[in-house]
């Protein structure tokens, strides 16, 4: 799935900002606080990984999304969590008022534990490393090339790597893999994740602005084949 946050290297978006070049507050108004730590204990409490929220909005009509500043795209995708558990219908949503007599959804996390486990979550991130269920097959050196797909699913391979050569730079270990934590295969094994280096003029041809340049792009074992 190719969705509208797949903006690298296209064209019409404009260059990327110095570093410190119009910079904002982390929240720039009171209700993206809200949104923030509601989904952080929504995430907690229904045991929900962050890469669902991702793909909720990477799921979103290019209108939307390029229409709606980040934090309304967290409330879409919170919108979304809590159509999809039960704990909201979209007439509820949309009437911000729950059901009269509406039996709640029991949370994963008890309530006098929910504070703890989202600060935990806020301080320390979710457990990455997954034990795989085989041997990595590229070893640092090796020639790969970005395969030229378009899952169904959720994926966080950028367009413009598909079909470009690069060379293994680092293994970084296993790790679980975003299509499958964002279809909620949580239990999944590891999937071996590869630092790729990748010339500029690979790239972005002969006429790349800084030719002499390289980019690394860490991706899975999945997205890539030998060259």
């Amino acid at each position: 799935m190719t969705g509208p946050q797949d903006l690298g290297g296209r064209r019409g978006f404009g260059p990327i900002p110095e570093p410190g070049v119009g910079e904002r507050d982390v929240f720039a108004a009171d209700w993206e606080r809200r949104v923030f730590g509601l989904s952080f204990c929504s995430w907690v409490a229904s045991g929900v990984e962050v890469n669902q929220s991702r793909a909720w909005q990477a799921n979103l009509p290019d209108d939307r999304y390029y229409g709606s500043s980040y934090y309304e795209r967290w409330l879409y995708s919170l919108e979304r969590l809590m159509v999809e558990k039960g704990v909201a219908s979209e007439a509820e949503i949309a009437s911000g008022s729950a059901r009269p007599g509406k039996r709640h959804t029991r949370p994963k996390v008890e309530p006098a534990a929910l504070a703890g486990a989202v600060a935990e979550l806020a301080d320390h991130g979710v457990r990455r490393f997954r034990e795989p269920d085989g041997e990595p097959v590229h070893a640092v050196g090796d020639r790969v090339r970005v395969k030229e797909l378009d899952p169904v699913g959720y994926d966080r391979v950028p367009t413009y790597l598909k079909g470009r050569r690069g060379r293994i730079d680092e293994r970084l270990g296993a790790f679980g893999h975003p299509a499958d934590l964002a279809a909620g295969r949580v239990d999944a094994p590891g999937a071996h994740c590869y630092r790729v280096r990748f010339k500029a003029t690979e790239l972005w041809g002969e006429s790349a602005e800084h030719p002499g340049d390289s980019l690394c792009v860490d991706l899975f074992e999945s997205h890539l084949e030998p060259a």
